[in-house]
């Protein structure tokens, strides 16, 4: 009787309305979106080393395959995962690579590139010219001021 009163529908109606919001809420909750495991999707390295992390993964990674080409007609690497949530690399010459991570199913995930291009040795040999330099003159300058202070 409260309810009539209050509220301008029935009971029957409060009940159809909570059974459609219920049917929803576990159709909502089946849906699964796709998402990229792998990642980051894309990274360029100037040092030949990386990170690949796949944490919010509910699949059960086997391996990650590494290959020079998007179509994994050629796997050059792999590396066994099982149990990780990601994994660093290093020792990559110039270029670019995929990689890509198979499941128990062989089901493979999203794929990841790299690119590699290291810096060039002319410049590490400069920086090291304008740091050996500084040096010197850092070096200078305290024995200058230490000799003129009579110490």
């Amino acid at each position: 009787m409260f309810l009539k009163k209050a509220y301008p529908f029935s009971m029957e109606t409060l009940r159809r309305f909570c059974t459609v919001l219920v049917v929803l809420a576990s159709l909502v909750s089946r849906v699964t979106v796709a998402e990229d495991v792998l990642t980051p999707a894309s990274q360029s390295s100037s040092e030949g080393y990386y990170t690949l992390r796949w944490e919010h993964s509910s699949s059960n990674f086997q391996r990650l395959e590494v290959s020079s080409d998007a179509t994994f007609q050629t796997i050059s690497v792999e590396y066994p995962v099982s149990g990780m949530k990601g994994i660093s690399l290093t020792g990559y010459q110039d270029g670019t690579y995929f990689f890509r991570l198979i499941d128990d199913q062989q089901q493979a995930s999203n794929s990841a590139t790299v690119v590699v291009k290291h810096r060039s040795l002319s410049l590490a040999i400069i920086l090291f010219a304008l740091g050996f330099s500084l040096f010197v003159v850092l070096i200078g300058v305290l024995i200058f001021s230490s000799r003129r202070r009579g110490h």
